[in-house]
Protein backbone atom coordinates (compact mmCIF):
# COMPACT_ATOMS: atom_id res chain seq x y z
CA UNK A 1 0.00 0.00 0.00
CA UNK A 2 1.34 3.41 -0.95
CA UNK A 3 2.26 5.88 1.79
CA UNK A 4 -0.20 8.74 2.23
CA UNK A 5 1.40 12.19 2.29
CA UNK A 6 0.11 15.59 3.38
CA UNK A 7 -2.64 16.87 1.12
CA UNK A 8 -4.69 20.02 0.73
CA UNK A 9 -3.28 23.38 1.81
CA UNK A 10 -0.45 23.67 4.30
CA UNK A 11 -1.50 24.08 7.94
CA UNK A 12 1.93 25.37 8.94
CA UNK A 13 3.68 25.70 12.28
CA UNK A 14 4.11 21.97 12.90
CA UNK A 15 7.16 20.62 14.69
CA UNK A 16 8.48 19.08 11.49
CA UNK A 17 8.26 22.50 9.81
CA UNK A 18 10.16 24.29 12.58
CA UNK A 19 12.86 21.66 13.16
CA UNK A 20 16.25 22.56 11.70
CA UNK A 21 19.63 20.88 11.66
CA UNK A 22 21.27 21.26 15.04
CA UNK A 23 18.19 22.96 16.57
CA UNK A 24 15.19 21.72 18.50
CA UNK A 25 11.66 21.94 17.13
CA UNK A 26 9.95 25.11 18.17
CA UNK A 27 13.18 27.06 18.68
CA UNK A 28 11.96 29.75 16.27
CA UNK A 29 8.65 30.16 18.05
CA UNK A 30 8.50 33.83 19.14
CA UNK A 31 5.95 32.96 21.83
CA UNK A 32 8.13 30.33 23.47
CA UNK A 33 8.39 31.04 27.18
CA UNK A 34 11.42 30.53 29.38
CA UNK A 35 10.66 28.64 32.56
CA UNK A 36 11.53 30.35 35.81
CA UNK A 37 13.64 28.35 38.28
CA UNK A 38 11.43 26.31 40.60
CA UNK A 39 11.14 27.52 44.16
CA UNK A 40 12.43 25.16 46.87
CA UNK A 41 9.66 22.94 48.16
CA UNK A 42 8.48 23.38 51.76
CA UNK A 43 6.60 20.77 53.76
CA UNK A 44 4.54 21.42 56.83
CA UNK A 45 1.94 19.99 59.21
CA UNK A 46 -1.81 20.37 58.76
CA UNK A 47 -4.40 19.69 61.45
CA UNK A 48 -3.57 18.73 65.02
CA UNK A 49 -5.72 21.45 66.58
CA UNK A 50 -9.26 21.72 67.88
CA UNK A 51 -11.47 18.91 66.63
CA UNK A 52 -8.46 17.45 64.78
CA UNK A 53 -6.13 17.59 67.79
CA UNK A 54 -5.45 13.85 67.65
CA UNK A 55 -4.96 13.61 63.89
CA UNK A 56 -2.67 15.59 61.60
CA UNK A 57 -0.78 15.04 58.38
CA UNK A 58 2.29 16.24 56.51
CA UNK A 59 1.84 17.92 53.12
CA UNK A 60 3.63 20.34 50.86
CA UNK A 61 2.80 23.99 51.50
CA UNK A 62 0.40 25.45 48.93
CA UNK A 63 0.99 29.00 47.76
CA UNK A 64 -1.74 31.39 46.59
CA UNK A 65 -3.28 31.48 43.12
CA UNK A 66 -4.17 27.81 42.90
CA UNK A 67 -7.26 25.64 43.35
CA UNK A 68 -5.13 22.74 44.61
CA UNK A 69 -5.59 21.67 48.23
CA UNK A 70 -2.93 20.10 50.46
CA UNK A 71 -2.10 16.51 49.45
CA UNK A 72 -1.36 14.39 52.55
CA UNK A 73 1.86 12.39 52.47
CA UNK A 74 1.44 10.63 55.81
CA UNK A 75 -0.89 10.90 58.80
CA UNK A 76 0.23 11.05 62.44
CA UNK A 77 -1.37 10.93 65.86
CA UNK A 78 0.36 14.07 67.07
CA UNK A 79 2.13 17.18 65.82
CA UNK A 80 5.31 16.10 67.62
CA UNK A 81 5.46 12.82 65.69
CA UNK A 82 4.78 14.62 62.41
CA UNK A 83 7.48 17.24 63.07
CA UNK A 84 10.04 14.58 63.95
CA UNK A 85 9.28 12.65 60.76
CA UNK A 86 9.61 15.75 58.56
CA UNK A 87 12.93 16.68 60.13
CA UNK A 88 14.29 13.14 59.69
CA UNK A 89 13.18 12.68 56.06
CA UNK A 90 15.42 14.14 53.31
CA UNK A 91 13.80 16.78 51.10
CA UNK A 92 14.24 14.78 47.87
CA UNK A 93 12.37 11.88 49.46
CA UNK A 94 9.53 14.19 50.52
CA UNK A 95 9.31 15.61 47.00
CA UNK A 96 9.23 12.10 45.54
CA UNK A 97 6.38 11.14 47.89
CA UNK A 98 4.55 14.35 46.96
CA UNK A 99 4.77 13.58 43.23
CA UNK A 100 3.53 10.03 43.83
CA UNK A 101 0.60 11.31 45.94
CA UNK A 102 -0.36 13.81 43.23
CA UNK A 103 -0.19 11.12 40.52
CA UNK A 104 -2.51 8.90 42.56
CA UNK A 105 -5.12 11.68 42.72
CA UNK A 106 -4.68 13.21 39.26
CA UNK A 107 -7.59 13.07 36.81
CA UNK A 108 -6.07 12.84 33.33
CA UNK A 109 -6.99 11.67 29.83
CA UNK A 110 -5.35 8.33 30.57
CA UNK A 111 -7.62 7.91 33.59
CA UNK A 112 -10.76 8.81 31.61
CA UNK A 113 -10.12 6.81 28.42
CA UNK A 114 -9.53 3.11 27.81
CA UNK A 115 -6.06 2.20 26.53
CA UNK A 116 -7.50 0.34 23.52
CA UNK A 117 -10.39 1.26 21.21
CA UNK A 118 -13.13 -1.29 20.67
CA UNK A 119 -13.98 -2.17 17.05
CA UNK A 120 -16.42 0.24 15.40
CA UNK A 121 -19.99 -0.86 14.70
CA UNK A 122 -21.80 0.89 11.84
CA UNK A 123 -22.25 1.28 8.08
CA UNK A 124 -19.36 0.42 5.75
CA UNK A 125 -18.93 3.84 4.18
CA UNK A 126 -15.78 2.82 2.30
CA UNK A 127 -17.08 -0.50 0.90
CA UNK A 128 -14.11 -2.29 2.45
CA UNK A 129 -11.47 -0.24 0.63
CA UNK A 130 -9.02 2.44 1.80
CA UNK A 131 -10.15 6.02 1.36
CA UNK A 132 -8.07 8.21 -0.94
CA UNK A 133 -6.91 11.75 -0.09
CA UNK A 134 -9.06 13.10 -2.93
CA UNK A 135 -12.17 11.37 -1.58
CA UNK A 136 -11.43 12.57 1.95
CA UNK A 137 -11.11 16.16 0.73
CA UNK A 138 -14.29 15.97 -1.36
CA UNK A 139 -16.31 14.43 1.47
CA UNK A 140 -15.39 16.75 4.36
CA UNK A 141 -13.75 19.74 2.65
CA UNK A 142 -10.96 20.40 5.19
CA UNK A 143 -8.46 22.98 4.05
CA UNK A 144 -5.56 20.63 4.72
CA UNK A 145 -4.52 17.27 6.22
CA UNK A 146 -1.03 16.60 7.62
CA UNK A 147 0.86 13.66 9.07
CA UNK A 148 3.78 13.68 11.49
CA UNK A 149 7.10 12.21 10.42
CA UNK A 150 6.64 9.37 12.91
CA UNK A 151 3.02 8.63 11.98
CA UNK A 152 3.61 5.20 10.45
CA UNK A 153 0.06 3.88 9.85
CA UNK A 154 -1.17 6.90 7.90
CA UNK A 155 -3.74 5.06 5.79
CA UNK A 156 -5.23 3.40 8.85
CA UNK A 157 -5.55 6.75 10.64
CA UNK A 158 -7.17 8.31 7.56
CA UNK A 159 -9.65 5.42 7.21
CA UNK A 160 -10.67 5.58 10.87
CA UNK A 161 -11.04 9.36 10.72
CA UNK A 162 -13.18 9.04 7.58
CA UNK A 163 -15.58 6.59 9.25
CA UNK A 164 -15.64 8.65 12.45
CA UNK A 165 -16.42 11.94 10.69
CA UNK A 166 -19.18 10.28 8.63
CA UNK A 167 -20.65 8.92 11.88
CA UNK A 168 -20.32 12.37 13.46
CA UNK A 169 -22.10 14.10 10.58
CA UNK A 170 -24.98 11.64 10.84
CA UNK A 171 -25.22 12.08 14.61
CA UNK A 172 -25.17 15.88 14.49
CA UNK A 173 -27.51 15.95 11.51
CA UNK A 174 -25.36 17.94 9.08
CA UNK A 175 -24.02 17.11 5.59
CA UNK A 176 -20.60 15.49 5.59
CA UNK A 177 -19.11 18.39 3.63
CA UNK A 178 -20.11 20.76 6.48
CA UNK A 179 -17.84 18.94 8.96
CA UNK A 180 -14.91 21.08 7.79
CA UNK A 181 -16.80 24.37 8.35
CA UNK A 182 -16.77 25.47 4.71
CA UNK A 183 -13.12 24.61 4.19
CA UNK A 184 -11.78 26.36 7.29
CA UNK A 185 -10.84 23.35 9.46
CA UNK A 186 -7.55 21.46 9.20
CA UNK A 187 -6.76 17.98 10.50
CA UNK A 188 -3.39 16.62 11.60
CA UNK A 189 -2.30 13.15 12.71
CA UNK A 190 0.68 13.17 15.07
CA UNK A 191 2.08 16.32 13.45
CA UNK A 192 1.42 19.01 16.05
CA UNK A 193 1.48 17.30 19.45
CA UNK A 194 2.73 19.15 22.51
CA UNK A 195 2.94 18.44 26.22
CA UNK A 196 0.88 15.58 27.60
CA UNK A 197 -2.31 16.31 25.64
CA UNK A 198 -3.77 13.37 23.71
CA UNK A 199 -5.22 15.82 21.19
CA UNK A 200 -5.85 19.53 20.89
CA UNK A 201 -7.60 22.17 18.82
CA UNK A 202 -5.50 25.11 17.65
CA UNK A 203 -7.73 28.16 17.41
CA UNK A 204 -5.07 30.25 15.68
CA UNK A 205 -4.79 27.83 12.77
CA UNK A 206 -8.28 26.29 13.08
CA UNK A 207 -6.79 22.80 13.16
CA UNK A 208 -7.33 19.58 15.12
CA UNK A 209 -4.33 17.43 16.00
CA UNK A 210 -4.64 13.82 17.14
CA UNK A 211 -1.40 12.47 18.60
CA UNK A 212 0.00 9.23 17.25
CA UNK A 213 -0.24 7.27 20.50
CA UNK A 214 -3.36 8.64 22.26
CA UNK A 215 -5.28 10.76 19.77
CA UNK A 216 -7.69 8.05 18.67
CA UNK A 217 -10.75 8.51 20.88
CA UNK A 218 -10.62 12.32 21.12
CA UNK A 219 -11.97 13.40 17.72
CA UNK A 220 -15.50 14.30 18.89
CA UNK A 221 -14.10 16.32 21.81
CA UNK A 222 -11.80 18.41 19.62
CA UNK A 223 -14.40 18.82 16.86
CA UNK A 224 -16.78 20.37 19.38
CA UNK A 225 -14.07 22.87 20.38
CA UNK A 226 -13.83 23.77 16.68
CA UNK A 227 -17.62 24.04 16.47
CA UNK A 228 -17.69 26.28 19.55
CA UNK A 229 -15.06 28.52 17.98
CA UNK A 230 -16.86 28.58 14.64
CA UNK A 231 -20.20 29.50 16.20
CA UNK A 232 -18.63 32.14 18.43
CA UNK A 233 -17.01 33.80 15.44
CA UNK A 234 -13.51 32.91 14.34
CA UNK A 235 -12.35 36.46 14.91
CA UNK A 236 -13.49 36.29 18.53
CA UNK A 237 -11.61 35.08 21.55
CA UNK A 238 -11.78 31.29 21.61
CA UNK A 239 -13.52 29.74 24.61
CA UNK A 240 -15.85 32.70 25.10
CA UNK A 241 -18.64 30.11 24.91
CA UNK A 242 -21.40 32.70 25.25
CA UNK A 243 -21.57 34.07 21.72
CA UNK A 244 -24.73 32.22 20.67
CA UNK A 245 -28.00 31.57 22.42
CA UNK A 246 -27.73 27.81 21.84
CA UNK A 247 -24.33 27.57 23.49
CA UNK A 248 -25.48 29.74 26.39
CA UNK A 249 -28.44 27.41 27.02
CA UNK A 250 -26.11 24.41 26.88
CA UNK A 251 -23.77 26.00 29.43
CA UNK A 252 -26.67 26.69 31.80
CA UNK A 253 -27.90 23.08 31.45
CA UNK A 254 -24.49 21.61 32.25
CA UNK A 255 -23.91 23.88 35.21
CA UNK A 256 -27.18 22.68 36.74
CA UNK A 257 -26.18 19.00 36.61
CA UNK A 258 -24.22 17.03 39.25
CA UNK A 259 -21.55 16.68 36.55
CA UNK A 260 -20.46 20.25 37.38
CA UNK A 261 -19.87 19.41 41.05
CA UNK A 262 -17.85 16.33 40.09
CA UNK A 263 -15.80 18.41 37.65
CA UNK A 264 -15.07 20.92 40.42
CA UNK A 265 -13.93 18.03 42.59
CA UNK A 266 -11.69 16.73 39.77
CA UNK A 267 -10.04 20.17 39.66
CA UNK A 268 -9.27 20.13 43.38
CA UNK A 269 -5.66 19.00 42.97
CA UNK A 270 -4.83 20.97 39.82
CA UNK A 271 -2.94 24.24 39.79
CA UNK A 272 -5.78 25.83 37.77
CA UNK A 273 -9.32 24.77 36.78
CA UNK A 274 -9.68 22.58 33.72
CA UNK A 275 -12.42 19.99 34.08
CA UNK A 276 -15.00 22.52 35.31
CA UNK A 277 -14.31 25.10 32.58
CA UNK A 278 -17.56 25.64 30.56
CA UNK A 279 -16.03 24.81 27.16
CA UNK A 280 -14.36 21.64 28.52
CA UNK A 281 -17.55 20.44 30.21
CA UNK A 282 -19.45 21.02 26.96
CA UNK A 283 -16.89 19.08 24.91
CA UNK A 284 -17.06 16.11 27.30
CA UNK A 285 -20.84 16.21 27.38
CA UNK A 286 -20.75 16.20 23.57
CA UNK A 287 -18.48 13.15 23.62
CA UNK A 288 -20.90 11.29 25.87
CA UNK A 289 -23.89 12.34 23.75
CA UNK A 290 -22.21 11.17 20.53
CA UNK A 291 -21.08 7.93 22.16
CA UNK A 292 -24.64 7.22 23.31
CA UNK A 293 -25.79 7.39 19.68
CA UNK A 294 -23.00 5.68 17.76
CA UNK A 295 -20.56 2.80 18.47
CA UNK A 296 -17.27 4.41 17.50
CA UNK A 297 -14.40 4.58 19.99
CA UNK A 298 -12.27 6.57 17.56
CA UNK A 299 -14.79 9.39 17.95
CA UNK A 300 -15.07 9.09 21.71
CA UNK A 301 -13.40 6.56 23.98
CA UNK A 302 -14.71 7.07 27.52
CA UNK A 303 -14.31 4.89 30.58
CA UNK A 304 -17.59 4.06 32.29
CA UNK A 305 -17.96 4.97 35.98
CA UNK A 306 -17.25 1.32 36.90
CA UNK A 307 -13.96 1.47 34.93
CA UNK A 308 -12.93 4.80 36.47
CA UNK A 309 -10.20 4.09 39.06
CA UNK A 310 -10.58 7.36 40.97
CA UNK A 311 -13.26 8.37 43.51
CA UNK A 312 -16.71 8.48 41.92
CA UNK A 313 -17.30 12.06 43.03
CA UNK A 314 -14.46 13.08 40.65
CA UNK A 315 -15.89 11.41 37.50
CA UNK A 316 -15.90 14.32 35.01
CA UNK A 317 -18.24 12.82 32.39
CA UNK A 318 -22.06 12.63 32.48
CA UNK A 319 -23.71 9.72 34.25
CA UNK A 320 -26.54 7.75 32.66
CA UNK A 321 -29.19 9.68 34.61
CA UNK A 322 -27.79 12.98 33.30
CA UNK A 323 -27.89 12.00 29.63
CA UNK A 324 -31.62 12.79 29.02
CA UNK A 325 -31.07 16.47 29.88
CA UNK A 326 -27.88 16.52 27.81
CA UNK A 327 -29.61 14.79 24.90
CA UNK A 328 -32.36 17.42 24.90
CA UNK A 329 -29.79 20.24 25.02
CA UNK A 330 -27.79 18.94 22.05
CA UNK A 331 -30.88 18.10 20.03
CA UNK A 332 -31.98 21.69 20.47
CA UNK A 333 -28.50 23.03 19.69
CA UNK A 334 -28.13 21.08 16.45
CA UNK A 335 -31.81 20.86 15.51
CA UNK A 336 -31.67 17.06 15.46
Amino acid sequence: METVYDFGNKIGGARKDLAQIGRTAGADNPYRRTRRPARPARFGIYGGYGANAERCYVARYIRGGTSRGPVPLRHFASIAEARAWVEATPLPELEKMHRAALAALAITDEVCRRPVNKPRTGPDYRNGRPVSPAEFMATFRPYGVEFGNWQDNRQGALDQAYDALRDLATTVGIPSDAIGFQGTLGLAFGARGHGKASAHYESGRHAINLTKTRGAGCLAHEWFHAYDHDQSGRGSSYRAFTQTEGLRRLAVTLRGLPMYRRARKADQHRTRPYWSEPHEMAARAFEAWVRSRVENDYLANIRTPSEFDRPGDCYPYPLAEELPAIDAAFRMLFGV
